[in-house]
């Protein structure tokens, strides 16, 4: 059994231990259990240290440098599970499984000879194009280069490779996606027309905070303070598959740290919530549903969360039934954002948004900022006509004055 020791980085327990391979070489391991340091977990991180251990344990005086690049992904697959939000994990597992470890497999290369050429030989067949109309998005293969790349990087960090070939690799360009969104007209018609239905408060949530299908569905009574008048984006809904059954979980891990944040809300906003609190409750004791989710917001008639799918098939099937035209349920989010940007600096917009950094608002609404130029022009125009100031001549004074 290799032997090793709990460390603590960064507020996480750390499996820390060394390998020996048969050509000498001695390889220190820093793998994170996943576990934080705090009172009553350093029991659960001994046994999580134990599985790491053990994990590895038949990677000890064996020639490392001679494992297969498909081999080696799996396993890195494995070992980063713990940190991964279970959405994440089954992204990576899913295009591993059906493309890239078929792959790399076939080819039987090595980790240590993987070369900048052979991660653009593996997308370049791939890539959509006029030569390959069917071929899969740049998006979609920058998610497999992503993954390939921290691959990668956890083999130059443990010491396998000095250099990392996918960051020297070209890689497909994504094209810049074209959004849709909504004028404040069609908001508003959309809003009316939705009144009374389950997908109320999704859509509510959607047009006036901006928040994403995933967050609305995930919103909690307990996280909105209808006294202090707040609510906080702490939790989301995602959709993964546990046990080979695709489901939906409820987990307080958002997507960056920005996505955390708190809205004020104002007496308007506090009385339409207290209004839709109240009502769920008087259901739950009218119809007596004891398996109702009473902390959701976003819940059917009987009670329950609302299901991601639910959401976007409904939705559609909606704007449809009232004539209007179709936008994603992700749209309202821009909606609601490219109204902020037509009003206030992108820099609160961005805070706003929960976006991690501004370039992703302004990238996103640059036709807000397109907007603003004409209106720019205008002013400027205006200012500096373009066939010169009409010429107002003085009124002649008259011959006797």
């Amino acid at each position: 059994m290799l032997n090793g020791s709990l460390q603590e980085k960064n507020g996480i327990y750390y499996a820390c231990f060394r390998i020996k391979e048969r050509n000498g070489k001695v390889t220190n391991h820093s793998i994170s259990t996943g576990i934080k340091v705090k009172a009553g977990n350093k029991r659960l991180a001994e046994e999580k240290k134990r599985e790491i251990l053990e994990r590895y344990e038949g990677m000890a005086d064996t020639e490392l440098d001679n494992s297969l690049f498909c081999d080696y992904m799996a396993q890195f697959l494995e070992r980063k599970k713990p940190l991964w939000q279970p959405s994440t994990y089954d992204g990576y597992c899913f295009n591993f499984k059906k493309r890239i470890e078929p792959y790399f497999k076939k080819r039987k290369l090595k980790t240590k000879d993987v070369k900048p050429k052979n991660i653009e030989e593996y997308w370049l067949p791939l890539y959509k194009s006029l030569d390959n109309p069917g071929g899969l998005s740049g998006k979609t293969l920058l998610n497999d280069i992503r993954f390939m790349n921290e691959v990668m990087k956890d083999a130059c960090k443990n010491g396998y490779l000095k250099q990392n070939p996918v960051e020297l690799a070209d890689k497909p360009k994504q094209k810049k996606p074209r959004h849709t969104w909504y004028g404040e007209t069609e908001l508003v018609s959309l809003f009316k027309s939705i009144r009374g239905t389950d997908m109320e408060l999704p859509v509510y949530f959607g047009i006036y905070f901006g928040l994403r299908r995933s967050e609305a569905i995930g919103m909690r009574w307990s996280a909105i303070d209808l006294d202090g008048r707040t609510m906080t984006v702490c939790g989301k809904v995602t959709r993964c598959k546990i046990n080979g059954k695709w489901c939906d979980i409820y987990s307080d891990e958002l997507k960056t740290e920005e996505s955390a944040r708190t809205f004020e809300l104002n007496e308007e906003h506090c009385r339409y919530l207290r209004e839709w609190h109240e009502r769920q409750m008087n259901n739950v004791k009218k119809y007596h549903l004891t398996d109702a989710d009473t902390d959701f917001v976003c819940v059917n008639s009987v009670g329950n969360r609302l299901k991601l799918d639910h959401v976007t098939d409904k939705f559609s099937e909606l704007l449809k039934k009232f004539g209007m035209r179709h936008i994603r349920f992700h749209d309202l989010r821009h909606s609601c954002i490219s109204e902020l940007a037509m009003q206030f600096p992108m820099a609160m917009v961005q805070r706003y948004a929960g976006h991690a950094n501004y370039a992703t608002t302004a990238n996103v609404y640059t036709h807000v900022d397109n907007a603003a130029k004409l209106s720019e022009l205008d002013a400027l125009t205006q200012a500096i006509p373009l066939f010169g100031k009409p010429t107002v001549e003085k009124e002649k004074e008259p011959l006797n004055a």
